[in-house]
């Protein structure tokens, strides 16, 4: 299931007998989807008052579906729990309580015709009716077979149900070991001849903490028990009761503290939360005698009323966006974890987007909050690591949390594991933790490998801090390695890196080289100096790398987003700027070498131009801004057309593109905007009632929730166009006339010289320049970045169309030879690669070089002198 799914709608039930009154497994799919069927999981197993743990797929044989109308009714993890009740084949669905309200004055004949769905239903009621039940589902079974039937079935299955359900409880506060809860499955009822004593035994074939079977061996002084004991008849009610364990061991296992939770600052509380998503139960497990739950969060204010005992060491989630009452907090925290607490802190520090994580500092550089005595730092950045990669799904803050709990159990592997590496980082400085994954053993390959905070090369302290962690799943994995189903992890302490990312560099290079076939290609280490108008912040973790092509490529690489300015200024030196973990421009410089295409390119990862002036009204780019006030399948359409030609709607309405693949064939629909239903509808209108007939209900299915309602141009000649948004590389396609799209769709309006600008280049290079990152094939492109594109002299505004009056004879050239396609309705959404295949990459090569004439430019060999030719036409950014 995906994770987002944390909500699920009700689409039918399976039957536990063939009654028409009893409960049933509710089948659930998760809102708008129908290709999966789930079960809802419980957090205490069997108890109806607890809240949704989770949800699981499953195959029903012989479900029972629900119609349209009685689809709606949701449930989410994290809500009460919910049953699916029928009564004389109507379905109720609710809680205990709510269901036991639904049925209402009719218990009593629900208790006299079905007294055992009754019991199910009023387990947990303590109002008289649970005793009535239990006693009519006792006579019934005396009068059909014999007295002592009904004992075994009221003891060994009325009663064990409700005892386990009980303890389940108790040890669910009392956070029991999985193992603990499993063996809880296999309780048995035993009672005296004379039926004066009832015991509880839990068969002795584990090993068992004391604290774990306390709620067992306390059943003799246990209030609820024993009312669930009276309830039932005869001299039953009146046993006393009592547990043990028969014939177990109970042993002192070592059975580790919870982890105190604390976030500090924005990040802090993101990674916070993705630890404590599941209740503080860790993904990953070591041994399954451990704890369900492992972390507890509180807050650094709450910290002066924990009980230290309770904990085995405080885990700290530090972001880098600490405000001034986020540094008081850190201090307090830290002053309380060395003084009244002594609890050993772990601190996990987040990943900034454009630099390093100045946590990850020796200590006499200037760091933003003083650690305690002591305190044990956690290397995040190695995931970073070229030589490293995680689940390409998960987000950076994932990666960390899983990385955060992968250590807290490795330090709590076992009884002194946490003592040893606390003294170590209590006798020396300036060193952190690393968790490396070993491969089949090689332990050479995962340890010296280089991050941010550390060099390439051995561990300071090497510890035997070594365990096989699963399952699910991990942040680091080697990039050559195959999934196990378990994971070898190891715990290393590394000396933090002072200066010079050499070994950093050389590794992101060779990651490139390797993956393009060519290895064998010479790179160096050479010297750094610093032209004037570089504005980097971390200078000191740089290094230059000379890569031997066809001729020498010289590449700054450094541990930080770089600025335009900065890149701009070494351009003029002859070196490239590109950030280590910045693959796609690494790619781009080295892969590229040799063929023609640009020396040196604008990074994908660079820090973002700005402030924009406001836009002005008339824009040649739109995107989707209304929402449809009637949309309507293609074919119901063509059929009112046949019937209402010349109603004035005709000529307003628009088909819509889909944004992408879509299943159903609603996908092929027609949309009527609000404003055209308010002008062009008459007080009684036979036309419009029909197509409100015929308008689908939930719009959204389709896909489709806002369209284009820009109006179309006036004179014939124009064209309109449209684009994938913050999809690169730019592919145009013509819009037809009496077309419209929706979400994800960019709208511009202009001449075709002014669609091989966009197609070219140099638009992709000024949208880099204004909106940075990337994020996977897709960027936040923004219609105010996008209007405010420098075109230059030649071309014109002409309301919000745009239009070219004096190419260049090369720009002329080139725009001959581009073809556009029509956009239509089996368009299907192509992938990055497929897209970068639209236009042939040569020929969008020189379409770009073409247009770069029209600023002034010649045949250069630089992306850079692009950017400065755009700073100069621009009068929305300030340059630099």
């Amino acid at each position: 299931m995906n994770a987002n799914h944390r909500t699920m709608q009700l689409i039918g039930y399976e039957k536990v007998t063939e009654e028409l009154t009893g409960f049933c497994t509710g089948l659930y799919t998760p809102l708008g989807k129908s290709n999966e069927v789930f079960v809802a999981l419980p957090s205490i197993e069997g108890a109806a008052d607890s809240s949704v743990a989770a949800f699981t797929p499953v195959f029903p044989r012989h479900a029972t579906y629900l119609g349209e109308k009685d689809v709606g009714r949701a449930l989410s993890i994290g809500d009460r729990w919910k049953d699916v009740l029928l009564i004389d084949g109507e379905l109720l669905f609710g809680t205990r309580d709510e269901l036991y309200e639904e049925v209402g004055a009719s218990i009593k004949q629900l208790v006299a015709d079905f007294p055992f769905t009754a019991i199910d239903l009023v387990r947990d009621r303590k109002d008289g009716v649970r005793r009535f039940a239990i006693g009519k589902a006792f006579d019934r079974i005396s009068s059909t077979f014999d007295r002592s039937s009904a004992r075994s079935w009221v003891l060994g299955t009325y009663f064990r149900t409700q005892i386990l359900t009980h303890l389940r409880r108790k040890l669910h506060h009392h956070n029991a070991s999985p193992t603990t809860f499993e063996a809880l499955r296999h309780i048995q009822i035993q009672h005296t001849q004379d039926l004066r004593e009832i015991e509880v035994v839990l068969p002795g074939f584990h090993v068992f903490d004391e604290g774990d079977v306390a709620p067992l061996l306390a059943l003799d002084r246990d209030r609820e028990a024993y009312a669930l004991l009276s309830d039932l008849p005869e001299e039953l009610g009146k046993a006393s009761l009592a547990g043990r364990v028969q014939n177990g061991k109970l042993l002192p296992l070592y059975r580790p503290k919870e982890v105190l939770v604390v976030s500090i600052g924005r990040a802090g509380e993101q990674l916070s939360r993705i630890i404590m998503n599941a209740g503080g139960k860790p993904r990953f497990i070591i041994d399954a005698n451990w704890p369900t739950r492992l972390f507890v969060r509180t807050t650094a204010a709450e910290l002066q009323f924990v009980v230290p005992n309770d904990f085995s060491f405080i885990m700290v989630l530090a972001g880098d966006d600490l405000t001034i009452q986020d540094r008081r907090d850190y201090d307090h925290l830290m002053a309380l974890a060395e003084g009244r607490l002594g609890l050993p802190v772990l601190v996990v520090p987040s990943l900034p987007t454009y630099g390093p994580s100045d946590h990850l500092f020796p200590a006499d550089r200037q760091k933003m909050v003083e650690f305690a005595s002591g305190t044990m730092l956690l290397d995040t950045s190695v995931l970073r690591s070229p030589a490293l990669s995680g689940d390409s799904a998960s987000s950076v803050s994932r990666r960390i949390a899983d990385l955060a709990v992968q250590t807290s159990l490795l330090l709590l592997s076992s009884a002194n594991s946490l003592q040893r590496v606390a003294r170590v980082f209590g006798e020396s400085r300036d060193i952190c933790l690393r968790v490396t994954l070993v491969d089949n053993g090689d332990l050479a390959r995962g340890i010296h490998l280089p991050s941010e905070a550390v060099m390439l090369r051995e561990p300071k302290q090497k510890l035997t801090v070594r365990k096989l962690i699963s399952p699910i799943g991990s942040p680091i994995r080697r990039r050559s390695s195959s999934a196990t189903a378990g994971n070898l992890y190891e715990l290393t302490i590394h000396q933090l890196r002072y200066k010079d990312i050499s070994d950093l560099a050389i590794a992101a290079v060779t990651r490139v080289l390797e993956r393009n076939g060519m290895g064998e290609v010479a790179r160096k280490v050479g010297d750094t100096v610093f032209p004037p108008g570089v504005d980097l912040d971390f200078p000191h973790l740089t290094a230059v790398i000379n890569v031997e092509l066809d001729e020498t490529v010289c590449l700054l690489v450094t541990v930080e987003t770089p600025s335009i300015a900065t890149i701009v200024a070494f351009e003029r030196v002859g070196i490239q700027v590109v950030r280590y973990s910045d693959e796609q421009t690494l790619q781009r410089v080295v892969a590229a070498n040799g063929l023609g295409r640009f020396k040196h390119v604008l990074p994908a990862d660079i820090k973002p131009l700005g402030p924009h002036l406001p836009v002005d009204e008339r824009t040649p780019f739109s995107k989707a801004d209304g929402l449809p006030g009637l949309v309507v399948n293609l074919d119901e359409w063509h059929s009112w057309l046949d019937r209402f030609p010349n109603h004035s709607l005709a000529s307003q309405a628009r088909i819509v593109v889909p944004t992408g693949i879509r299943r159903d064939s609603g996908s092929r629909v027609v949309a009527i905007s609000h404003s055209d239903l308010d002008t062009f509808t008459l007080a009684t209108d036979e036309g419009v009632d029909l197509l409100r007939e015929k308008a689908l209900q939930n719009s959204a299915r389709t896909g489709i929730g806002r369209i284009l309602l820009k109006p179309e141009h006036q004179t014939p000649e124009s064209d309109r166009w449209v684009f994938r948004s913050g999809r690169s590389p730019v592919v145009m396609w013509r819009l037809p006339r009496g077309y419209t799209v929706g979400e994800g769709w960019t709208v511009f309006d202009g001449d075709e010289y002014s669609v091989a600008m966009i197609t070219s280049n140099v638009f992709d290079v000024w949208m880099r320049m204004g909106t940075g990152r990337r994020t996977g094939s897709e960027r936040r492109w923004t219609e105010a970045t996008m209007d405010q594109f420098p075109w230059p002299e030649g071309f014109v505004r002409e309301g919000n169309e745009v239009r070219c009056v004096a190419p260049t004879d090369q720009f002329e050239s080139a725009c001959g030879s581009l073809r556009i396609e029509n956009l239509t309705l089996d368009f299907q959404d192509l992938s990055p690669k497929a897209l970068r295949r639209e236009v042939d990459p040569e020929h969008r090569e020189y379409l770009t070089r073409a247009a770069m004439t029209m600023f002034g430019l010649d045949g250069t060999e630089s992306e850079i002198r692009l950017v400065e030719a755009l700073l100069m036409a621009s009068d929305t950014i300030k340059p630099y």
